[in-house]
């Protein structure tokens, strides 16, 4: 295949091959040849190219500069060129390119997104085709490129046209304009172009702009055509200019209007789209329908031609009133002689007009004017607000929510605690935001889920109240929340004001549902509805059109808070409540239960996303059980949710769902032994699950024994008991292997792994790692195998391969985390960074290390807080850092000792005497490294007790006690526990005493 060939046309011609442009080097005939060529893309006699560009010559010297032209052009145009006897042809069927071509292919496609594509074909349609290109005495050729030009310009048009009237349909009238003016500049006497732009100018507020467009529109037209514009746009001209607003300007809020810029920006775009005549801002009470509908009025008054104007409704209740009532707006005089409809109708037929009703709710009979008043009047859209749908085939709903708010203590750009606190301010001079209190404003916010109306009554609290107070007093009882200002309307004077108007539009079957439904936490779906309440889609439909439920995606169902908090107090404390809880229960209880199987394994991450959607429910349904004392459905569902809770790192959630039911359960309290573990409380962790493990062996329950083995296993080891550890670890793979728990199997597998990687038994643990992919093979369970693959990772270095430790780790990142492990997640971090401090990348080691604390510091793990202090301290000492290492070591050695993790107590003392040595601290040094060797010999930790006398062996050096010094190197050196980096020191120190030692002094202070 011939190599790229791309040839630019449309403006400025340039010939590229192989991306160099070549065709500067072409004398302008061969240009113009090649050109001709590419573009007709046919066999052309020879004869017919030589009098097409040299036809002012005789035939011989034509033909001759025709065979010049061809030589210069084979070498660029090779593998493109067919030369034959009598005929000349290019050959499109390689690497070729030609603008001329995309274009026309643009202009056939018709499913391209046009509104998009401005920028693209501007790129391709840059000028007038080969209008930087001057051939002279070739009129049969002069002609052509006449013909190909108007061809061209016609099809640019074409498409220009398409993309502006892509993006008008789409409401994005400054891409419209942007090809508009391409368009005019192109096809100045095209009037339907001209007419949009002018139309374009006015709405987006240049009217002084779109009359001067016709002005030098007309201009042209009188100097080079002698006609005058077209009666159409002489009308459109008059329109602009004679138009004026006809409602008197929207009401100015008393307080500024915060966030909902998204909001805004995207309502603005809706309402420049032509199909959309009528949209409802839906939402319940006090979500901020009406400062949104103000805000819209008063941001699109200048892009209607006769304005915007804003009518509220809230003291209409006959929907014959309406119709008058816009038309006072208007200062519109209806007549007696036919229906009001009809009268003002006739009168907004010329006008572009925004119409917004607010508090439409009260009227919804009068929404079948509202479409016939559309129907008269082409160019008028009305926007209103109302809490149920107006059920018109015009409408378009906006379903408006609350005000941004954060789920955890954060308030950077967040709408809801930005209006809170401007409210506050306003109540009270000196309440300011500040790192104190920013937790209990984001508990506020959440309260209230977002709800403008319920923070700005909260921020009035803030006279007599703390934040603090407020927060509290909101998350026990929502509904106390009112207003004494004066100015404020009866129906917003109270959140609850603003419910009964809602409950009082309900009939009897949609109260009971509503009270039902009330029930949920977090959302639900229709069967779930079905199920606990009888509540069937069309009663879901209904309540949602009311706006008391919202839609939260596709399959789900929400209340807001305040809604479900006034539903419940309506709900009588009677039978139907209990009756609805028990349902409500067992159906998620169940719903959890039967996902057992199938949080391990292959199917684990979709099982934890459908548990993620229903952990609210879960989560009260396991409540109720727990308060029955259910101990036959806690035992079935305790795994299930422990499980989940374990592999998303949330601890501290599942340690307050499993404390209470661990009296009643031994398999709720193996899971709180194990929860407490993770959290760090090592003594609870041996206390629940010796407990659990003792209830256990009563019941004979093989299964639990094995899970409470495991866990004890896990709380020795961190506890330094190695031996212990490794038994409990142990007594677990004989448990799993007789039950068939391949899950226990692979865990026991890696933990034995670990334990004896720590013990330096390389061969063993690399051993304990492929058992333990094995096991996690048979079920699919790839947290397993990532696992492993990151004990395997520590053989690996351990035994200095560094390569096959970074790959490894990095094929268990991506498992991790495709499961939402984030604890699996910050440990291959850690240890990628272990890596690159290894290999002198301490920029990326240090990254990778504040990426894992930040993990452990979101989950709760001190331990490996702690770890990584001990990193960082690492990485500190390699800088020559010092002080800043000894105080992350301190840091790390607190925490370790306040939660009984000795073995890593012996390596942070190790560390700490690695200070002191670079700092000559001798005393110090030694200090350190002899407790380091003591709780290393204390927990039967081989590794650590070598590196523990290896340290005291530069002590030696130290205090220039030579013998001992050598001594204790050599040990460490040749010792089969010694890890491959301290064994490598070790041999480096003892050579580099050789050399700074004489020989001799060196055999006697070796044979001392």
């Amino acid at each position: 295949m011939a190599d790229k060939l791309t040839l630019t046309t449309l403006g400025h011609v340039t010939v590229t091959r192989d991306n160099e442009n070549i065709g500067g080097k072409l004398p302008a005939k061969a240009l113009a040849l090649l050109v001709y060529l590419a573009v007709t893309a046919r066999p052309h006699s020879r004869e017919h190219l030589a009098n097409l560009l040299w036809g002012e010559e005789n035939e011989t010297k034509a033909q001759a500069s025709l065979r010049q032209a061809l030589s210069t052009l084979k070498p660029i145009a090779d593998g493109f060129l067919i030369l034959e006897k009598a005929t000349v042809t290019f050959d499109r069927a390689g690497g070729f390119w030609l603008d001329a071509d995309e274009l026309v292919r643009e202009t056939r496609n018709e499913n391209v997104g046009y509104d998009s594509r401005f920028s693209f074909l501007a790129s391709l349609y840059r000028g007038d085709f080969l209008s930087t290109l001057t051939i002279k005495n070739a009129p049969d050729f002069e002609v052509w490129v006449l013909e190909q030009r108007e061809k061209y310009r016609a099809r640019a048009a074409e498409l220009l046209q398409r993309v502006a009237q892509a993006n008008l349909d789409a409401g994005n009238e400054r891409a419209a304009l942007d090809a508009l003016n391409r368009l005019v500049a192109l096809d100045t006497w095209n009037e339907n172009a001209q007419q949009q732009k002018m139309r374009v100018l006015a709405r987006l507020g240049k009217r002084k702009d779109a009359l001067a467009q016709y002005q030098q529109l007309k201009k042209i037209l009188r100097d080079e055509l002698e006609i005058e514009p077209l009666p159409e746009t002489t009308a459109l001209f008059e329109k602009i200019r004679d138009a004026a607003p006809l409602a008197s300007p929207p009401p100015a809020p008393p307080t500024p209007f915060i966030g909902r810029e998204r909001e805004r920006a995207e309502l603005a775009q809706w309402l420049a789209q032509p199909a959309t005549r009528l949209v409802t801002l839906f939402g319940p009470g006090g979500i901020g329908k009406t400062r949104l509908a103000l805000a819209i009025t008063a941001q699109l008054r200048e892009r209607f031609l006769h304005g915007s104007a804003y009518i509220s409704l809230e003291a209409i209740r006959a929907a014959s009133n309406v119709i008058p009532t816009i038309g006072a707006a208007l200062h519109f005089s209806f007549n007696r002689a036919s229906d009001a409809v009809s009268q003002l109708g006739n009168f907004l037929q010329d006008k572009e007009l925004l119409l917004v009703l607010d508090n439409f709710e009260q009227v919804l009979d009068a929404a079948g004017d509202l479409a016939r008043l559309l129907n008269f009047a082409p160019e008028v859209k009305i926007l209103v607000t109302s809490r149920e749908r107006l059920a018109l085939q015009a409408e378009r709903v906006f379903e408006v929510r609350g005000l941004a708010y954060a789920r955890v203590q954060n308030l950077s750009g967040l709408e809801a605690p930005q209006l809170f606190t401007e409210r506050a301010q306003r109540v009270s001079s000196a309440f300011a935001w500040n790192e104190t209190n920013a937790l209990a404003v984001t508990r506020i916010c959440r309260a209230v889920e977002g709800m403008p109306l319920a923070l700005e009554l909260a921020a009035g609290l803030t006279r007599g109240a703390t934040v603090e107070h407020i927060a509290a007093q909101l998350e026990r009882d929502l509904t106390a929340l009112d207003s004494d200002l004066r100015d404020v309307s009866e129906r917003h004077r109270s959140v609850r004001a603003v419910f009964e108007q809602s409950w009082d539009a309900l009939n009897g079957r949609e109260r009971a549902a509503l009270q039902k439904l009330s029930v949920f936490r977090g959302g639900f779906n229709e069967t779930a509805a079905r199920e606990i309440t009888d509540a069937d889609a069309v009663m879901l439909g209904g309540l949602t059109d009311k706006a008391l439920l919202y839609r939260a995606s596709e399959a789900r169902f929400g209340l807001h808070a305040l809604v479900r908090e006034f539903a419940r107090e309506k709900f009588d404390a009677s039978n139907a409540l209990q009756e609805t809880r028990a349902r409500h229960a067992q159906f998620f209880n169940e719903y959890v239960a039967a996902r057992g199987a199938r949080i391990i394994g292959g199917t684990q991450l979709e099982t934890i996303q459908e548990l993620r959607v229903e952990l609210e429910n879960a989560r009260l349904a396991w409540l109720w059980s727990v308060a029955q004392c259910d101990a036959e459905m806690v035992n079935r569902t305790a795994p299930v949710l422990y499980r989940y809770h374990e592999a998303q790192s949330l601890y501290q959630q599942a340690e307050t769902l499993l404390e209470p039911a661990a009296a009643f359960s031994y398999i709720a309290q193996a899971r709180l032994g194990a929860t407490l573990y993770f959290l760090g409380k090592l003594e609870d962790a041996r206390r629940e699950l010796s407990g659990a493990f003792a209830r256990a062996q009563a019941a004979n329950d093989i299964s639990e024994t094995a899970f409470c083995f495991l866990q004890l296993g896990n709380v020795a080891f961190d506890a330094g008991e190695f031996a212990s550890a490794e038994m409990n670890y142990q007594e677990c793979l004989v448990r799993a292997q007789a039950a068939h728990d391949f899950y226990l199997l692979t865990d026991a597998s890696n933990n034995l792994a670990f334990v004896a990687a720590r013990r330096g038994e390389m061969a063993r643990a690399r051993d304990f790692c492929l058992r333990a992919i094995d096991a996690a093979t048979q079920i699919d369970e790839q947290r397993g195998i990532a696992g492993a693959l990151v004990n395997l990772a520590l053989v690996e270095y351990s035994q200095g391969d560094f390569d096959a430790s970074r790959v490894a780790l990095e094929r268990a990142l991506p498992a991790f985390q495709a499961v939402g492990d984030q604890r699996g997640v910050n440990m291959t971090l850690a240890n990628l960074g272990e890596l690159a401090r290894e290999q002198n990348d301490l920029e990326r080691a240090q990254a990778l290390y504040h990426r894992a604390l930040k993990g452990y510091q979101e989950i709760g793990q001190p331990e490996k807080i702690a770890q990584q202090f001990r990193n960082l301290g690492d990485v500190a000492m390699q800088r020559e850092k010092y002080e800043e290492a000894r105080r992350l070591y301190q840091d790390a050695l607190a925490v370790y000792e306040r939660i009984g993790a000795r073995y890593w107590a012996a390596n942070t003392h190790c560390s700490l005497g690695e200070v002191a040595l670079k700092r000559r601290e001798p005393a110090r040094t030694e200090k350190e490294f002899q407790i380091a060797l003591g709780i290393a010999q204390e927990i039967d930790a081989p590794p650590r007790a070598m590196d523990a006398l290896f340290g005291l062996a530069r002590a030696d050096e130290l205090h220039k006690n030579f013998a001992r010094a050598i001594e204790r190197g050599e040990f460490v050196a040749t010792h089969e526990a010694t890890d491959h980096q301290t064994r490598q020191r070790a041999q480096e120190f003892l050579e580099t005493l050789q050399t700074q030692m004489s020989a001799r002094a060196f055999e006697n202070a070796r044979a001392v």
